[in-house]
């Protein structure tokens, strides 16, 4: 930012006053970017996260009401670690189940995999936003309960980081979708055959 005049003369107080200003405003706008880059990307990655845990939502409903899921839990498992066990118990342990095993299995393998990240994500804050503005990497801060005993722990991730990291969510996505509407398939026509003979 200019501080002198470009004939060479002093610039007198206000004007030194209002450049100062326009640092600070063109300061402020590149630091809102940067935060704004940065709450856009962990919004897409919640929001496909969002998507993919709705459609295994369903998968698990689903083996829960028709494929002898209630054998193996009194509840409809809620945190994401317990719905992808008890799908990969179900393949296990259900018959019924045994012919969509191969294409279940592998997507509910990669959930699990991803699943901490999207903890870091959805639970971490953001810690020294000092570095964040300078350098562009990202200190993400969470608690992590041992017992009675509570730490806390970081992250260091990039922006880029969690692009790739949403990139891979949609096509999973997508995936869970189409076995969702696989496991259904069987007794939607059920219900289809059974109203259209009561017609």
């Amino acid at each position: 930012m200019r501080l002198l005049k470009q004939q060479g003369t002093a610039s007198t107080p206000r004007e030194c006053h209002a450049d100062v200003l326009v640092m600070d405003s063109i300061m402020s706008e590149s630091r809102s970017a940067l935060y704004r880059d940065l709450y856009c990307a962990i919004g897409q990655a919640t929001t496909f996260w969002a998507g993919v845990e709705l459609n295994l939502d369903e998968i698990v409903y689903t083996i829960y009401l028709h494929y002898g899921g209630q054998s193996l839990d009194r509840e409809i498992p809620r945190p994401i670690s317990k719905k992808t066990r008890f799908v990969k118990n179900a393949l296990k342990k259900c018959p019924s189940l045994a012919r969509y095993a191969s294409e279940i299995r592998e997507p509910i393998i990669r959930i699990g995999k991803m699943a901490d990240d999207r903890d870091w994500l959805v639970h971490g804050t953001l810690g020294r936003p000092d570095i964040f503005e300078m350098t562009g990497t990202i200190v993400i801060l969470r608690t992590v309960h041992a017992g009675n005993s509570l730490k806390f722990v970081e992250r260091r991730i990039r922006i880029a980081d969690i692009d790739n990291h949403a990139a891979k969510l949609r096509p999973m996505m997508n995936e869970l979708r189409r076995i969702a509407d696989m496991l259904a398939a069987p007794f939607e026509k059920k219900v289809e055959q059974a109203s259209s003979s009561l017609d």
